[in-house]
């Protein structure tokens, strides 16, 4: 394996940056073959000896930029991407970019393996999700239902699919390593190719977002559970601060005791109707359906976001309930 440099983490900057959307951008990128290939233009040949290489690219580029998601959504995917590809060695660069979250475990482990033919990227997925049949269940992929009818799977046929794919990667390869001047492209045959790969990330799009989707699910209600403790930890430390401020204002009267108190019952209710505020605001524009389904929304601010918000409240507590304690340590 390439030793990973400071290249090696901008290479994977640039491919995200380029790509932020793998599944819309490999769609749109089939789309514009496929128009492309049927408009007529002057150097017919020349042209058709371009898509061969341009769907290996699509294909290459997407799962590159996609199997990343799905390893870091979790397990078992991440135990299984870090078992079969634990080539990856950290140094100083690796481990800088990996805390600042410039890439992902998951994007240097891509960026790691060979995809040089079909049958080696069949083997990544396999490895990376734990399914041997891999392929025969991206068959069985149909498009997502909102009714009671059952929809046929994105591919038509599947054989005929993986072998046009398995023929694609190696002509590819002819066409990118070697002149072969004589030889024909058969443009029936690349259009059933266009179609055939379309297919192909369209299944492979919808069957690993089924993947990842528990993981995600889990993880938001990680995020929900975590946000909602720091949010009471925040209110109560809040409501810790203000009660002992007013005890020591209450034990030891101070000539700006009243001044002391209308600055932090002031402060205290101008965050309340500013947080009153967001969620008026928030309510406004839905619709509602959206509100029914979007109740808890509706009624309160992200925990995050409303534990944020007591941050500077507390800390300046903390501060005048320290001076304070001197204060009437100094004045007794």
């Amino acid at each position: 394996m390439a030793r990973i440099t400071e290249r090696t983490i901008q290479d994977i900057i640039e491919k995200k940056r380029r790509a932020p959307e793998p599944d819309i951008s490999a769609s749109w990128r089939m789309s514009s073959l496929i128009q492309s290939f049927s408009s007529p233009t002057k150097h017919r040949n020349e042209v058709i000896r371009y898509y061969p290489i341009a769907v290996v690219a699509a294909l290459d580029g997407y799962f590159r930029a996609r199997l990343p998601s799905l390893i870091d959504s979790g397990e078992p995917f991440l135990a299984n991407a870090v078992e079969k590809y634990s080539e990856v060695k950290l140094n100083l660069q690796l481990g800088n970019a990996l805390s600042t979250r410039q890439v992902s475990l998951g994007e240097l482990i891509m960026n790691s393996v060979s995809i040089s033919n079909f049958q080696a990227l069949a083997n990544i997925m396999t490895s990376i999700t734990g399914r041997p049949k891999c392929l025969d269940e991206i068959a069985q992929t149909a498009p997502r239902s909102f009714g009671s009818e059952t929809r046929k799977p994105f591919i038509t046929n599947p054989d005929d699919t993986w072998s046009r794919l398995s023929k694609v990667f190696e002509l590819r390869h002819i066409l990118c390593h070697e002149l072969a001047a004589d030889l024909k492209i058969d443009e029936s045959e690349t259009r059933l190719l266009l179609l055939a790969a379309q297919e192909f990330v369209r299944a492979s799009a919808a069957w690993l977002e089924s993947l990842e989707a528990p993981n995600i699910r889990r993880r938001m209600q990680e995020r929900s559970r975590t946000q909602s403790a720091h949010r009471a930890r925040a209110e109560r430390q809040t409501a810790n601060l203000l009660e002992r401020t007013n005890q020591l204002l209450t034990t030891f009267p101070l000539k700006d005791g009243k001044e002391i108190k209308k600055a932090v019952n002031e402060a205290e209710s101008y965050l309340r109707s500013y947080l009153s505020s967001l969620k008026t605001i928030g309510a406004y524009g839905a619709t509602e359906m959206g509100k029914m389904r979007n109740q808890s929304r509706v009624q309160s601010i992200d925990p995050e976001s409303h534990a944020n918000l007591l941050e500077p409240l507390i800390d300046a507590l903390t501060k005048m309930e320290f001076n304070l304690q001197l204060r009437a340590e100094f004045e007794r």
